[in-house]
């Protein structure tokens, strides 16, 4: 993640911010825009998501170690973070 703590997360059928802690809609949006994860241009898009999910997450990289996958988790789970994620499909 960048030092906003905001990614943009891309999978076969939908797009994810995450961020890390319990966020508003909007601190996630104006901090993907600062971290230039989306643009200025993207941002109605992202207000009108209505999937919005706080949990916990576990990071692991992926085999080829090019890339991270981020599994919903527990906060017992070692290194589980707490995030906000907005999913657009």
């Amino acid at each position: 993640m960048n030092e906003w703590n905001v990614v943009l997360l891309e999978t076969e059928d939908s797009l994810v911010l995450m961020m890390r802690g319990e966020q508003s809609k909007e601190t996630v949006i104006n901090s993907a825009i600062a971290a230039n994860e989306i643009s200025q241009n993207d941002r109605e898009t992202w207000l009108a998501c209505e999937d919005i999910n706080v949990g916990y997450y576990k990071a692991v990289p992926r085999d080829d170690g090019d890339a991270t996958y981020y599994y919903p988790s527990s906060q017992d789970v070692k290194g589980a973070f707490l995030a906000t994620c907005l999913e657009l499909f």
